[in-house]
């Protein structure tokens, strides 16, 4: 089995058309999922030539519309204007001052499903 999910979080299939699936050799069956459209094959490259060859509209009208930097630049703020503080233990600001090295980054891939 192989399937096709949406580029943007939150999307929906809207419609796919299955025929161009259906002409590899070695295609059984093509299903709609709750996130995509899988393609059920005899073999892994059928089903992954299957599922290229899908033609998916998707229904992005809830999609997320902010981009990865937009995104990031907000996690950064949420971290510089949190909320009450829970805890407070050691100096940040002075272990930051003698790290002979600092490493920043906020990357993955569920950041477009952070709750906000």
């Amino acid at each position: 089995m192989r399937d096709r999910k949406a580029h943007r979080f939150s999307a929906k299939v809207k419609s796919f058309e299955a025929a161009p699936a259906f002409a590899i050799n070695g295609v059984v069956e093509v299903v709609a999922t709750p996130s995509g459209v899988a393609v059920l094959a005899k073999g892994y490259w059928p089903a992954r030539k299957g599922a290229d060859a899908l033609k998916i509209e998707w229904d992005e009208i809830r999609t997320e519309n902010r981009s990865t930097p937009q995104i990031i630049a907000e996690c950064k703020d949420r971290i510089k204007n949190s909320g009450a503080l829970a805890a407070s233990k050691g100096n940040t600001a002075r272990a930051l001052g003698k790290a002979a090295k600092i490493v920043e980054a906020i990357a993955s891939r569920w950041l477009p499903r952070l709750p906000w």
